[in-house]
């Protein structure tokens, strides 16, 4: 695991302190860890959080963001979403996210209720933090970061998804910790 105890350094910290990246991650992956019984990486990323080396976005900052470039948050919001639902073949939900267009007038904190009602009714979803994480890089694109590079697990299914995704064009990566090894052993 990444995050382990090495005389008290992780090699997580490691792979924060030597690239130079800006770190981001859904608030769905943070929930998601902080359901795991992985005491060690939860307290890890809090820490990560806290002296920000990690910054979280979630719903309503994501939706913020594109009305702050002119877009319709709201709007943008929901299609990313259904974007990012047929990336994963998860044609079930689409529906219940297309039902959002009913509270585009709604103010932002209003709207991202109902992301949290729907959300709760599809609780048993363990891929929703990838999901979400794919919404995220869209809007990235949309906010001008023209290079992201995404830490993924070396599942293979979730990694397929991050490389071959079609939806807006993006240049990204998936660093995994087998790719770290390879990046460190050329800072050594």
């Amino acid at each position: 695991t990444i995050v382990s105890r090495n005389d008290e350094l992780f090699l997580a910290d490691n792979m924060v302190s030597l690239l130079d990246f800006e770190f981001v991650c859904h608030e769905k992956i943070i929930d998601e860890i902080n359901n795991s019984t992985n005491n060690d990486l939860k307290n890890w990323i809090k820490k990560q959080i806290s002296c920000k080396k990690i910054n979280v976005y979630d719903d309503e900052i994501i939706i913020n963001a594109l009305d702050s470039i002119g877009i319709s948050g709201k709007v943008m919001f929901i299609n990313l979403m259904i974007e990012s639902l047929r990336a994963f073949c998860d044609n079930t939900i689409i529906n219940r996210y297309a039902q959002l267009h009913d509270f585009i007038l709604e103010t932002n904190s209003i709207f991202c209720s109902e992301i949290c009602k729907i959300e709760s009714d599809i609780a048993n979803d363990r891929d929703i933090g990838e999901k979400k994480t794919i919404l995220l890089l869209q809007v990235l694109r949309y906010l001008g970061n023209d290079e992201i590079i995404i830490f993924c697990s070396d599942d293979k299914r979730a990694r397929n998804v991050f490389l071959t995704f079609d939806g807006i064009a993006y240049n990204a990566s998936c660093l995994t910790v087998l790719s770290f090894f390879y990046i460190f052993r050329k800072r050594i």
